[in-house]
């Protein structure tokens, strides 16, 4: 159970779809992390910090179906014991923009994280296996 005594879901890839479509009319915060290589067949390549580089473009597809509103989530380190979290709206209107925009923005948003504080970012990520 998370606070408040809500159910937490986890649910593999492959199922996200499915559960995302079976309670599109439930009110809920879905959270995708993609930071890993998604292979050569999955994704889409654009440039990443200056290299091609397959990214995961399934949320972006995922959002399109259910018309989702998409934000990026950056965490930074406050101190030694705490997280600062910040939204950033990329779109409440998903449709109105083309395919693979979406993904784009939200390359560009990692690229300032990174660039801001790349210790945090480089020891976890296997984008160019």
């Amino acid at each position: 159970m998370c606070e408040h005594g809500s159910a937490c879901n986890s649910s593999p890839s492959n199922q996200a779809l499915r559960y995302l479509l079976k309670n599109a009319q439930r009110s809920q915060l879905t959270l995708f992390v993609a930071d890993q290589y998604p292979g050569n067949v999955n994704g889409k390549q654009m440039l990443f910090l200056n290299q091609a580089t397959q990214t995961f473009d399934g949320a972006e597809k995922l959002a399109r179906l259910t018309d989702a509103v998409v934000f990026y989530v950056e965490l930074s380190k406050r101190n030694q014991c705490g997280w600062n979290i910040r939204f950033s709206l990329l779109t409440d209107t998903i449709h109105t923009l083309e395919h693979g925009e979406v993904t784009q923005c939200f390359n560009h948003q990692l690229e300032q994280t990174i660039k801001k504080n790349p210790s945090l970012w480089l020891w976890s990520h296997k984008r160019w296996k």
